[in-house]
């Protein structure tokens, strides 16, 4: 590799927000990365204590456990999977 590489700078595209950054250096691979790591540390650590928070919501606090009502013509079920993708949704 080439030692004296060429740095790269943000080029605008013409807004007043992106003219001020005109000429800031852009991050390298190696801090790209580093951010990377970090957000997927970040979501690792807080997904397990969310999922146990809400299902202790769910199950201890709104007394909602898989089978919420049953009857000879109906049944209502709490699928609580579907309910944690949609909060994460939110």
């Amino acid at each position: 590799m080439n030692k004296d590489k060429k740095r790269l700078f943000f080029n605008p595209h013409g807004t007043a927000r992106a003219e001020s950054l005109a000429g800031v250096p852009l991050a390298s691979f190696g801090q790209r990365l580093a951010a990377y790591t970090i957000g997927i540390f970040l979501v690792g650590i807080t997904y397990g204590p969310a999922m146990a928070g809400l299902r202790h919501f769910f199950e201890d606090t709104l007394h909602l456990k898989e089978e919420i009502y049953q009857s000879a013509h109906m049944s209502v079920r709490l699928d609580f999977h579907r309910t944690t993708e949609m909060v994460w949704i939110v």
